[in-house]
């Protein structure tokens, strides 16, 4: 995984880079600080052995040493290390007094701007070390400003004070760089902040627009499932299970559409259907129930409706159709029944059918029937299906009135 993968990796990253920033001003400072500490107590047994210098000697070596103190503190990570350097520098401060007889030159006004500055733009413990140096540095240039305390190798103009303002000054541009390169360190991890930010926002919205095309397609799926279960349960409720045709309940709701003016119907009955039961057993009945609803299907005209009504009964529904093709139309079924090999199931099983045909014509009442007048034509089929079985069987009957 890549760091701008990780959550916060682009602040981790900048924070890196600040740490290992400011640590290498810690140990360019660390490796600074001692040195001007060593040249503060060289100049101080220096002032010593000038006639007229030790008051600059012991203010040289009271820096030296306030400063000693701050940058122990502040290095060794003291958990008062603050406090007491700001209490160190307090002290010393005012030990410079008998140093301010002459007048501030533009130079230690110059010193103590620059240390104000250098404060202010610097980390806490900058700041103290800052305010150190600033102060010893004060004091070196009170020194070297007061003509009557102090040797003429130390007076205004000289070397030392030469050195006192290259080290000021070198300290303005340490803390003008530093505060240029926190400030461009800044900018860059907020740029790489807010690109990371981007970058998460735009992850987080095509894995939200994932999860919603996902959990629509999920939802569609499971509407598309319930609606094929509804249909399927409707479906068998109005189917028979056993044939596989339309019952008589799909009937009873649709015949009045299917009945409509100069319309046929038929009941149809499988002869001797109880003997079957009877001497061959229940699945041989049932298999020539399934093999008549197979032929019926078959065989019966486009637009006509066949149903299993009960039992070994199936109603025929033939919509604008005269008697006359009503009747073919029942006598290509029955032939069909009674020519098909029913050796497959039984062998030397012979199985008829008897049709009852009502056909009411264009005029009179049954034109257009209701629900009611569908069941008198019904009614009236089944008359003509006994009449075929008082016949004989194995034959059709037809009623027009």
């Amino acid at each position: 995984m890549t760091p701008a993968e990780v959550p916060g990796s682009a602040t981790s990253l900048a924070e890196v880079e600040r740490q290992v920033e400011l640590r290498t001003s810690e140990r360019f400072i660390a490796s600074l600080v001692p040195v001007v500490i060593v040249i503060m107590i060289l100049m101080a047994g220096t002032f010593w052995l000038v006639p007229g210098g030790r008051i600059s000697a012991l203010v040289a070596l009271v820096g030296a040493g306030a400063f000693a103190i701050v940058y122990v503190l502040n290095r060794r990570g003291h958990r008062r290390g603050a406090a007491g350097s700001l209490a160190v520098i307090a002290l010393v401060i005012p030990l410079f007094e008998p140093a301010t007889t002459g007048n501030l030159s533009t130079n230690g006004l110059f010193v103590g701007i620059a240390t104000v500055v250098a404060a202010l733009v610097l980390e806490h413990r900058r700041q103290l070390l800052a305010l150190a140096a600033g102060g010893v540095s004060l004091a070196v240039m009170i020194a070297v400003t007061s003509p009557e305390s102090t040797p003429p190798v130390t007076r205004q103009g000289s070397l030392v004070s030469a050195a006192a303002l290259l080290a000021l000054v070198l300290l303005i541009v340490y803390a003008l760089l530093r505060t240029f390169n926190e400030m461009s360190h800044r900018a860059a991890a907020a740029q790489r902040e807010a690109a990371h930010r981007a970058a998460a926002l735009q992850a987080l919205n095509s894995e939200l627009s994932t999860a919603i095309e996902q959990r629509a397609a999920a939802l569609s799926e499971a509407i598309g499932a319930r609606q094929a279960l509804a249909a399927k349960l409707q479906e068998s409720v109005v189917r028979d299970p056993l044939t596989g045709l339309l019952n008589r309940r799909y009937l009873d709701e649709n015949i009045t559409r299917f009945l409509a003016r100069d319309a046929s119907v038929a009941i149809l009955d499988v002869d001797a259907f109880k003997a079957i039961n009877d001497r061959l057993s229940y699945r041989i009945g049932d298999q020539v129930l399934t093999q008549i609803a197979e032929l019926l299907a078959a065989n019966v005209r486009e637009g006509d409706l066949v149903v299993r009504y009960g039992g070994e009964e199936f109603a025929l529904l033939m919509p604008a159709t005269g008697a006359a093709d009503a009747l073919v139309a029942v006598e290509e079924l029955r032939a069909a029944v009674g020519n098909h090999d029913w050796s497959g199931i039984r062998p030397g099983l012979q199985v008829t059918i008897s049709a009852g045909v009502f056909s009411p014509g264009v005029t009179g009442p049954w034109s257009a029937p209701d629900f009611a007048t569908a069941q008198r034509m019904l009614g009236r089929a089944d008359d003509a299906l006994h009449r075929a079985k008082d016949h004989g069987r194995n034959r059709s009957e037809q009623l027009t009135s």
